[in-house]
């Protein structure tokens, strides 16, 4: 037993000395559990040296390399003056005309090279914003056209492609020849982010060029390999903190809590202990980490199949519907168009039927309207009809709302002259809407006259340009009817139609207004277009300046009161709605000024 005190005495001492030492990168104060010695220990205890964190570590295949700093920067300066060396990529911007959809077809748009990308912006002044549209050019084709000397055509897949017109043939060959240089330069460099943002406005620019990256073979190899890692270390850890708590709790016991040489490792003891416990804590971590992660993969998983069928159906879907790139620039009429002859003609044909059809389509709601005419002046003035309470309802609210001062609530859009128009935001069932109120002021135009020439539905195209069709659907009085309208459609959106029952009525002497209000109607079903839905109201209030008579148009004017509340219905994006809202009512009202007095120019006075 002394001999065996000794042998530990010398190795505690040895160690006490070793600890004293500095390691690179450590300070010179050190755990004795964590330090080497070269004096043997006994042999019943080697244990407690043979093996660390590193080496339970590196049997389960891990290594933990270290690299030298002085190695490390040096590479970075190489690095650095290789990329000084190399030849700046190609930038050029300017003018371009390029294809934006079959309905648009060629348009002005400002295109920008640079950086290895290639942009195009609405115009020049719109820079400063995000762009409409952008392409990657390291795995584009760029191709000159065989027969348009000014064009050109930037190509990515199947379903990216820019089609430019240049202004001139040595501008055109100026644009090529720096996107090919940029091309041959982009492989030569460092991945970069190159990235392309989706355009929302042009359909030869819907699909991000990185997707090709997105979803690789390797990304379930990599995700097992770390998950099969993270187990390893679970396992090294629980190992080496159950073996190091077993053996110094054997150094205790050999020698004894009352001894010196004991009461230091009963210390140690107790730090293993500690550590023991975080260790088991830590397992715990990993451990549910891991189930977690299990659980995780395998959702996305099943999510991932659940997709991959829709796309495969959709792939099917629409291997069965024409190739709309048939609608590219190299499909209309030109000197090198590719449509056959046959192919001409059937298409000129069937736009020419197109045509016979509306004429006919015209003809039908002109009779139609004739009919309508006839039937609503053997109607009387006013009477009762099942829309009657929400008419009178509808309009007393709309009465008030248009009295009622412009508060702080109220915020003005657009100002022009005596034209007003303020916007408040409002939410329905979740949807943005907009509600509108304007002020206007029409000189030479009785209330009375601008009433009647916007209840009158002879004269509704004459000033609605967002009209594609209308009908009459029913004639409740002389004063009130319904009416469906299908509006023109503005590319990306859908089209949509509204419904609605239209009144007209005298308030007081000098006041008249019209209310439009939508309601559901048997003969306008919501199968084919998106139901806009509005509430708006038009109070017109003559301004006479001279009470002489006979009075002429000189000494009236209208003083109009717009009330407007409409929801566009669909899947619209509330920024839109808003821009809309702000660039088309002041252009309603000025139309409409325009289309009055137009109407009334020459004709007496109706007060």
């Amino acid at each position: 037993m002394p001999d065996k005190e000794a042998a530990f005495a010398a190795s505690a001492s040895s160690e006490g000395r070793g600890s004293r030492k500095s390691t690179p990168g450590h300070s010179g104060r050190t755990s004795p559990l964590l330090t080497t010695t070269s004096h043997p220990a006994p042999r019943r205890y080697s244990n407690l040296h043979k093996r660390s964190i590193s080496d339970v570590v590196a049997s389960h295949s891990y290594d933990f390399v270290q690299h030298d700093d002085d190695s490390v920067g040096a590479h970075s300066d190489t690095e650095l003056d290789g990329r000084d060396r190399e030849p700046p990529l190609p930038s050029r911007e300017g003018q371009v005309a390029k294809w934006t959809n079959y309905i648009h077809g060629w348009q002005e748009r400002y295109l920008v090279l640079r950086d290895g990308t290639l942009s195009y912006f609405k115009s020049a002044q719109e820079r400063t914003r995000a762009c409409r549209g952008s392409i990657d050019v390291i795995g584009a084709v760029i191709k000159a056209h065989d027969f348009d000397a000014l064009r050109f055509d930037v190509v990515v897949g199947a379903d990216q492609l820019f089609y430019v017109r240049a202004t001139s043939t040595a501008e055109r060959d100026a644009w090529v020849a720096d996107l090919r240089l940029t091309k041959d330069l982009l492989p030569d460099r460092q991945p970069s982010a190159l990235s392309r943002r989706p355009s929302t406005f042009s359909l030869a620019s819907g699909t991000s060029a990185n997707s090709a990256h997105v979803g690789t073979s390797n990304g379930p190899r990599i995700f097992k390999d770390k998950l099969a890692e993270l187990k390893s270390i679970q396992s090294a850890l629980g190992k080496q903190a159950l073996s190091l708590h077993t053996n110094l709790q054997q150094v205790v016991d050999e020698f004894g809590e009352e001894s010196s040489e004991g009461s230091r490792a009963r210390e140690a003891a107790e730090e293993a202990v500690l550590f023991k416990v975080a260790a088991q804590g830590t397992m715990s971590a990993i451990e549910e980490t891991i189930a977690l992660l299990i659980k995780r993969e395998e959702d996305l998983h099943r999510r991932y199949e659940r997709e991959r069928q829709k796309r495969k159906q959709l792939e099917e879907e629409l291997d069965t519907r024409p190739d709309m790139r048939n609608l590219g620039p190299d499909y209309v009429e030109g000197p090198h168009t590719l449509l056959n002859d046959d192919e001409f003609y059937d298409a000129l044909e069937t736009g020419l039927d197109q045509l016979e059809a509306q004429e006919r389509h015209r003809q039908e709601e002109e009779a139609r309207l004739e009919s309508q005419r006839a039937q609503q002046s053997a109607l009387p003035s006013r009477k009762t009809h099942r829309f009657t309470g929400l008419v009178d309802e509808q309009l007393q609210h709309s009465l008030a709302l248009a009295d009622e001062d412009v508060d702080a609530h109220w915020a003005l859009g657009y100002q022009e002259g005596q034209l007003k128009v303020f916007r408040r935001e409002s939410a329905e069932s979740g949807t943005p809407t907009d509600r509108l109120k304007a002020f206007h002021y029409i000189p030479g135009i009785s209330g009375r006259e601008l009433a009647e020439y916007f209840f009158n539905t002879d004269y509704k195209t004459e000033w609605e340009h967002t009209i594609e069709s209308f009908r009459v659907l029913e004639f409740l009085d002389q004063h009130t009817n319904v009416t469906h309208m299908i509006h023109k459609r503005v590319w990306p959106s859908a089209q949509r139609d509204s419904c609605f029952v239209s009144h007209f009525c005298h308030i007081n002497e000098h006041r008249w207004a019209v209310l439009n209000y939508s309601v559901d109607h048997d003969m306008a079903p919501q199968d084919k277009f998106v139901r806009l839905t509005c509430a708006m109201f038009l109070l017109c209030d003559t301004d006479i300046q001279s009470r002489d008579t006979p009075q002429s148009r000189k000494d009236v004017g209208c003083r109009i009161t717009y009330v407007a509340s409409i929801n566009p219905g669909g899947w619209a994006p509330p920024s839109v709605v808003k821009a809309v809202s702000q660039r088309e009512y002041p252009k309603f009202l000025k139309n409409l000024e325009k289309h009055v007095l137009k109407h009334y120019e020459g004709k007496p006075l109706s007060v």
